[in-house]
């Protein structure tokens, strides 16, 4: 008799599970994950450049990531906006990504559609 474990089926022997599981998240395929690569580089540049990390940072990633893929239009304030544009984020994921001080030109845009 099987188990089903995360869609995996298993005779029982925990150490299969975990060496599937563990293969997969540190295979190319788990860091090609929309979600996952956003958050990584967004982690990565806020390490290295912790002058230009702010305390709302961290719910400006978790939209970012959970968003960005699958939008055209992202809006978010100017620090952060900076933040995806040298990461090339927005091109990378084919989003226009606006800030406060171009909020007219969202205005426009939306106008427009």
């Amino acid at each position: 008799q099987y188990r089903t474990i995360a869609g995996f089926n298993f005779d029982g022997d925990m150490t299969s599970a975990y060496l599937k599981y563990h293969s997969f998240l540190t295979s190319v395929y788990f860091f090609q994950i929309p979600f996952i690569d956003i958050e990584r580089k967004i982690q990565t540049y806020y390490l290295f450049m912790p002058n230009k990390c702010i305390s709302s940072n961290f719910f400006d990633q978790r939209n970012a990531a959970a968003y960005l893929p699958y939008v055209n239009i992202f809006a978010t304030d100017k620090a952060f906006s900076r933040c995806l544009s040298e990461l090339q984020l927005d091109a990378t994921y084919k989003t226009d990504v606006y800030d406060v001080s171009s909020l007219n030109t969202l205005i426009e845009y939306i106008k427009g559609l």
